[in-house]
């Protein structure tokens, strides 16, 4: 089962994600958090994303329209620490996205 699905062109649906690291979420006050998406070992996005609740580590990803190509894609984020050092989420591997192709529009 995937991490997150939509379909091509829904841009209402967010990816919404809490930050943990070893099962306790990440305090990412002051940080600065950004979201990649790889489609066959493409990248398709790496641009800043929302935090919503920095203290719980909650972060949400709004998709634009041309984002959103058909496919399995793979995910993660990046956070930058004020100190300038970054670190990678999830850890452990990648978020499983699947876009499934909208056949009303194009």
């Amino acid at each position: 089962m995937a991490d997150f699905e939509t379909k091509q062109f829904d841009t209402r649906n967010a990816l919404k994600a809490t930050l943990k690291q070893n099962d306790t979420p990440v305090d990412l006050t002051d940080c600065d958090v950004f979201f990649k998406m790889y489609q066959n070992s493409e990248e398709i996005i790496n641009r800043e994303i929302i935090i919503d609740d920095a203290v719980n580590g909650v972060v949400w990803v709004v998709f634009n329209e041309d984002e959103l190509e058909p496919g399995l894609h793979k995910g993660e984020f990046v956070v930058e620490w004020p100190d300038g050092k970054k670190e990678t989420f999830p850890n452990d591997g990648y978020l499983e996205i699947i876009i499934r192709e909208n056949l009303g529009r194009k």
